[in-house]
């Protein structure tokens, strides 16, 4: 049996890396060193946890890593690995900022292997790193786990009265900063000008659901958000079922969230809301895109 190293940091590669994992388990054996929101996804008190990545080394076959871009937890890995010859797979879970997760003080640092879960990803590994590192498509087991509970509907609501609307959070001001952008908007004005247009569609909202973001799991909303949302009945999701928070709903928004994608598994109207300065990179066959 092979001894794997799991190195994750964002939630998205974790989920994405755990339901492929359960499903090797009587092939391997995974040893975790894990931060952040990572930390509460994987079933670490059955296997060992390590403190640094030398240990993860010296105690592993090879390691596979996430590719968050929020910090630079599993890029550090991966250089780690290059530097002492260890084989090295990470996983891309999403469809945009390939190449500056694999940024490194200034230049760029790839894995031995990058997995990849549909041909939209692999096309666009292709065009990201031509011939530099070997592309393997796997199955998208994540995706599986989460459709096996959604509720598929047939078609778009036909009322327009009592519409519930699931949005999902993300840390837009990172995301714009990182790309040099300046724009003040928050996620809850995307939410507004979300609403705005549905209402202007003709559709009444009943009820908004909030779903914080991974990153940020104890969110509230300040008094200047409650403000502009009082005409609404709006809540904070406590769930920690996304397929829960889906299911509940009728239109689900967010902005460049992987949940999206989830979402429009459901059949149900999934819109991408996004400040004009930026380009969605997800695929877009299932959503309804907006730009403010």
């Amino acid at each position: 049996m092979r001894t794997v190293g799991i190195v994750c940091h964002d939630a998205g590669g974790a989920n994405v890396i755990n339901s492929w994992l359960i499903r090797q388990l009587n092939a391997i054996y995974p040893v975790f060193f894990l931060s952040g929101p990572a930390k509460d996804i994987f079933f670490t008190d059955s296997y060992p946890s390590v403190d640094t990545i030398e240990e993860l080394i010296a105690s592993t076959d090879f390691i596979l890593t996430g590719t968050g871009w929020q910090t630079k937890f599993e890029i550090e890995a991966i250089s780690r690995c290059i530097q002492c010859d260890h084989y090295v797979i990470s996983f891309l879970d999403h469809w945009i900022d390939y190449q500056s997760r694999f940024m490194i003080n200034g230049r760029m640092v790839l894995p031995d292997e990058l997995w990849v879960v549909d041909d939209y990803a692999f096309k666009l590994c292709q065009l990201n790193f031509s011939h530099d590192v070997k592309i393997k498509q796997i199955e998208n087991y994540y995706l599986l786990d989460c459709t096996k509970n959604l509720i598929i509907v047939d078609s778009c609501p036909e009322q327009k009265n009592d519409i519930d609307l699931l949005f999902l959070l993300e840390n837009l001001q990172s995301y714009l900063s990182s790309r040099s952008i300046s724009n003040s908007m928050s996620e809850i004005d995307v939410l507004l000008c979300w609403i705005s247009h549905l209402e202007s569609s003709g559709y009444h909202i009943s009820n908004i659901l909030v779903r914080p973001h991974p990153s940020s799991p104890c969110f509230l909303l300040s008094k200047q958000d409650s403000d502009k949302l009082a005409n609404y009945s709006v809540s904070v999701s406590k769930a920690t079922s996304l397929v829960n928070d889906i299911n509940s709903c009728d239109f689900i928004g967010g902005i460049n969230t992987i949940a999206l994608i989830i979402a429009a598994e459901s059949n149900k109207p999934v819109y991408s809301i996004l400040p004009s300065e930026l380009n969605s990179l997800l695929p877009r066959d299932k959503l309804k895109m907006l730009y403010l």
